[in-house]
């Protein structure tokens, strides 16, 4: 009866309709690690666990029966039932469930977890300077905040979430910082003005000059083709195509 009673006391602090799917509750506790650093699952429980079972998208991952996790990054803490993952990556990202038993009582804790990547910044350069805050397509549905740093106010033409616009008088010294927050994480990136400059100037040059002037395709028989071809002058053709008309014999 007190077991009953505790489930639905869980249930109703964790604000979980009676029968949530295993991901509605993952969504419901979602939370952010970041790519390369370490990160610790910790699951509703009081007391010193009997048996530990923890699982990512219904595949059993670590468990204190044999003492081992299934994964290398993988650490349990069998005195908490705690879930340790070393050195995240996006291969991490999923629905996490333990099942913890404490005094033949099982509880079960889910973590939704999203692993963040640090944002990669391109520059343009034309009338201004533009800095995009770019993030992997697998991240645009955790709906990030955007924070830009390095630069005053009377610098600034425009701002957006994902990009800045900055006057081209700025110092090319200062260093420009993006800080994406989402799940109370922050990753964050820099560049320094001066590479951004440098970057975007040899990418408007690599291209092909649209006035850019091309050499004739040589012939296989030496020379260029257009050398070996005869002028065609237009008056020619149409007397030429009139005689023909004139030297056709009459129908019969």
């Amino acid at each position: 009866m007190w077991g009953l009673f505790w489930a639905l006391l869980l249930l109703l602090r964790l604000e979980l309709p009676l029968g949530a799917s295993p991901e509605e509750q993952c969504h419901q506790n979602t939370i952010g690690g970041i790519e390369g650093k370490d990160i610790a699952l910790h699951p509703n429980v009081s007391g010193s666990p009997a048996e530990i079972t923890w699982m990512k998208d219904r595949n059993i991952v670590a468990t204190s029966i044999d003492g081992f996790p299934t994964k290398n990054n993988l650490e349990l803490i069998v005195n908490n039932g705690s879930l340790i993952l070393h050195n995240l990556s996006l291969k991490d990202v999923g629905c996490y469930k333990a099942e913890i038993e404490v005094k033949d009582e099982v509880t079960e804790t889910f973590f939704g977890l999203k692993v963040l990547v640090p944002p990669s910044l391109t520059c343009s350069t034309n009338d201004s300077i533009q800095i995009s805050c770019n993030l992997p397509t697998n991240m645009l549905d955790l709906s990030p905040s955007y924070e830009w740093k390095g630069f005053e106010k009377d610098e600034i033409i425009h701002s957006n979430w994902s990009f800045v616009q900055l006057h081209k008088n700025i110092d090319p010294s200062k260093k420009i910082t993006c800080i994406i927050t989402a799940f109370n994480v922050n990753v964050s990136n820099s560049i320094n003005l001066n590479e951004c400059i440098r970057k975007a100037t040899a990418q408007n040059e690599g291209g092909i000059c649209p006035n850019a002037k091309y050499d004739p395709m040589p012939s296989p028989e030496g020379g260029n083709i257009s050398d070996n071809q005869p002028d065609v002058n237009l008056d020619s053709a149409e007397n030429l195509e009139g005689s023909r008309e004139e030297s056709s014999p009459p129908e019969s």
